[in-house]
C-alpha cells in the first residue's frame, strides 16, 4: 500500500465498537496500523457473537516522517480498554481475543507480554492473539529487559510470560511485504516461542503489507474456530478488499 505524509481526516468516532447480532460470547480488540483510524475498520461476518471493538491511537508526530498521523507504537498498556471488555464478559479474560496488523501487531504483542498473570478463574489467558504483518519491538532482549525499556516493572515476572503461553496465537506475514519485511515476522516468531508462546505461524509469497487474499482470510477463520471455539469452519465469505485496517 502507498505511503502519504498527508496527515489523515481526524476519526470522530473513538473507538469504533460493532455489537454482535446474536448472543455475545466473545470480544475481539484490534489495533490499526499507523494512520489508519478505528472508524475505517469492517468487521469479519464469519463470527456473528463476537463483539469489536477497534481501539483508536492518538494522534502524533511521527519520528519518521514530516506528519502527525494516529499512531499507537507508544501505547503499549491496554489495560483500560481490557478490563472494559473483560467487565462486559463478566470478568472472563478467557474470552477477549487480542489483534492487531502492522504497528498494531507490535502493540498487541507489548500488551500481552507486559499483562500480569491473569487468575485461573477468569480464564488465565486470553483466548487469541492475532498479529499481521506485524514485528516485535526491541526483540533480542531477555523478557525483563524488553519490560525495562518500556520503564515497566519487572521484578519477580521473570522471562516467560505466563499470559502468552496459555494463549493461541496466529502470524500472518507476506513474503513481499517491503513496510515491515518477512525476516522482522519471522524474528517475532522466534522471540514469542522463546518466551513460552504456542505460535503458528502463516507465510505467504504475495500480498504486500496487507492481508493474503483469500488464503490468508481463509486461515485466520479456520484458527478462530479450531483454537478458540472448538468448531469447523463456517460457511462465509470473508472479504479481505472490503477491510481497510492500514
Amino acid at each position: 500500500m502507498a505511503t502519504s505524509t498527508a496527515p489523515p481526516t481526524p476519526p470522530t468516532d473513538l473507538p469504533t465498537t460493532i455489537p454482535p447480532t446474536t448472543t455475545h460470547t466473545h470480544t475481539v480488540i484490534f489495533f490499526h496500523g499507523r494512520g489508519g483510524t478505528a472508524s475505517s475498520h469492517s468487521p469479519f461476518t464469519a463470527f456473528p457473537s463476537f463483539r469489536w471493538v477497534f481501539s483508536q491511537a492518538p494522534t502524533q508526530r511521527c519520528s519518521s516522517l514530516p506528519a502527525t498521523w494516529p499512531q499507537c507504537f507508544n501505547v503499549h498498556d491496554t489495560s483500560d480498554s481490557g478490563a472494559r471488555e473483560v467487565t462486559v464478559l463478566n470478568g472472563r479474560w478467557g474470552r477477549v481475543l487480542l489483534a492487531g496488523i502492522s504497528i498494531g501487531a507490535a502493540t498487541s504483542v507489548h500488551a500481552v507480554l507486559n499483562l500480569p498473570d491473569i487468575p485461573s478463574q477468569a480464564g488465565g489467558r486470553l483466548d487469541a492473539l492475532l498479529l499481521f504483518c506485524g514485528r516485535c519491538p526491541f526483540d533480542g532482549r531477555p523478557l525483563g529487559e524488553m519490560r525495562a525499556v518500556l520503564g515497566l516493572e519487572t521484578t519477580g515476572w521473570g522471562d516467560l510470560s505466563a499470559v502468552l503461553n496459555g494463549t493461541p496465537v496466529l502470524l500472518e506475514h507476506c513474503a513481499d511485504d517491503r513496510t515491515v519485511p518477512v525476516a522482522n515476522g519471522r524474528c517475532m516468531r522466534d522471540t514469542l516461542r522463546a518466551f513460552g508462546g504456542k505460535v503458528e505461524r502463516c507465510e505467504y509469497p504475495e500480498g504486500g503489507h496487507w492481508f493474503c487474499s483469500p488464503q490468508g482470510m481463509d486461515d485466520f477463520v479456520a484458527f478462530v474456530c479450531g483454537n478458540v471455539l472448538g468448531v469447523d469452519l463456517p460457511e462465509v465469505a470473508v472479504d479481505a478488499d472490503a477491510m481497510d485496517m492500514s
